[in-house]
């Protein structure tokens, strides 16, 4: 039954993305057809297409067609206005162009080259798939029918994860998930920003296709037989992007939404298109996400973001130790944070006046399951003993002038108090008890004054 197929098949690959398998099971039932053009799949810009006859080429294209197109592309791009979809456009384009003339020049220098394992389409980078051995039967992304990788011919994006049939790889109409996180960098801080069939024509935002809303139930029972053929033709709508799709392209897939954590620090997962599927799991691990300029006060209804701040704050200070050590390097104590080393950076602006704390949604989940927190307590640890029991890094410690005490403070210690100008330690009971004046600079103060009498009797 249907119902055991999609206990069998359905299965999640990561904690945050659940993808679920399309409704149809075959290539023949999907909304897709082979027939369609690749003209869909190349979407030129309108304010290109007098230039589509030089820069779109066909299906096998010489290498001097290809260098032609090239310089075409290279003229475009400084034509076009900045950030426009027409220069996006050309410099996709012109990474494939370029792409398919190295893949030419190397079958060119070598004959016995197999030049089609490999194939470059809106950005994905194809290699043929070897036979799967797993028991999880694979879908196309294009047709949403099974990949039957034992007797069927089927390419793998390197980049997205992307996988299609042979026979549907000319017709792909996705731009490859890596294109469109290197372009955006960005994921949308927008909740659901949804603008209506009517803007979208009543189509599909990926393929195209001409959606149709399913009839009620009066309707059905006279015309049902219509009904079932186009109830797979029901709008879907995407909570990330905000658009609507097919069957074919939103597999009903679920996955935490970034923009519904940064606002309503809400972990449910919410239905989203397999081109969603596929950008939130590239930004999954990656640090892009300023929290605390997003939404400020969630800093104060969620406690435990409070004790991440600190604690990273933390480790920012100790870093500044452990980088200058010979000894920390020598023990490998930076192996600890490996894959994770924006935990322990700061970050700033373009003109350096301000630095803040980066969170990629793979963080967010640690502070909310509490795994970050511990991992973070556990780094604080060991690079607190390092320090405090290094010679190197307690030369490089302060002693409270307020006091006189000989005992070595940190700026990361608890008991610990910085000077706002010129970044001195102490005690915060003495930095409180001599109402927050530092003699460091009383002292730098009063040398500029004698500095600028010294200057004005020299004048005399």
């Amino acid at each position: 039954t249907m119902e055991s197929v999609r206990e069998g098949y359905a299965t999640a690959p990561t904690d945050i993305c659940i993808p679920t398998i399309p409704e149809q099971l075959n290539s023949s039932n999907s909304s897709h057809s082979l027939d369609d053009t690749t003209e869909e799949a190349q979407a030129i810009p309108s304010g290109l297409i007098k230039y589509k006859w030089q820069l779109v080429l066909g299906d096998k294209p010489m290498l001097p067609d290809i260098l032609h197109s090239i310089e075409q592309c290279k003229a475009l791009v400084l034509e076009t206005e900045s950030g426009s979809e027409e220069r996006k456009w050309i410099v996709r384009h012109l990474v494939e162009l370029r792409l398919c003339a190295e893949e030419l020049k190397e079958a060119l220098e070598d004959p016995n080259l197999q030049n089609n394992l490999t194939k470059v389409v809106l950005g994905h980078h194809f290699k043929l798939r070897q036979q799967v051995s797993s028991t999880r039967r694979q879908h196309c992304d294009h047709c949403s029918g099974t990949i039957w990788s034992v007797v069927q011919a089927s390419y793998i994006c390197t980049d997205c994860s992307y996988c299609c049939h042979h026979k549907c790889i000319s017709h792909v109409v996705r731009i490859c998930a890596n294109v469109i996180v290197t372009e955006n960098k960005k994921p949308i801080i927008d909740i659901c920003p949804e603008k209506g069939l009517a803007s979208q024509f009543y189509k599909c935002h990926e393929c195209k296709t001409q959606l149709v809303q399913t009839a009620f139930k009066g309707y059905a029972a006279c015309f049902g037989q219509y009904v079932i053929q186009t109830e797979n033709l029901d709008p879907r709508l995407c909570d990330y992007t905000g658009n609507y799709y097919c069957s074919t392209c939103h597999w009903n897939s679920e996955c935490i939404i970034p923009a519904r954590v940064i606002h309503n620090w809400d972990f449910q997962p919410r239905p989203v298109s397999q081109s969603s599927l596929q950008i939130l799991h590239l930004f999954h691990n990656r640090p892009v996400i300023d929290l605390e300029r997003l939404n400020p006060r969630l800093f104060h209804f969620v406690p435990e973001l409070s004790i991440i701040k600190r604690n990273r704050e933390d480790l920012v200070s100790m870093m500044k130790y452990l980088t200058a050590c010979r000894k920390a390097q020598e023990e490998n104590l930076l192996q600890y944070i490996s894959g994770k080393r924006h935990l322990v950076e700061e970050f700033k602006d373009d003109d350096a006046s301000e630095t803040y704390l980066l969170y990629s949604m793979s963080d967010l989940e640690g502070v909310n399951n509490g795994t970050l927190n511990t991992l973070l307590i556990e780094l604080r640890d060991k690079f607190h003993s390092h320090i405090t029991h290094c010679e190197i890094c307690q030369a490089q410690g302060y002693l409270c002038e307020l006091c006189g005490n000989n005992e070595i403070i940190y700026p990361f210690d608890c008991c610990a108090m910085p000077c706002g100008k010129c970044n001195s330690i102490f005690h915060r009971a003495c930095w409180t008890k001599k109402a927050q004046i530092c003699p460091k600079c009383l002292r730098i103060e009063k040398r500029s004054i004698e500095a600028k009498l010294d200057n004005n009797h020299g004048d005399i």
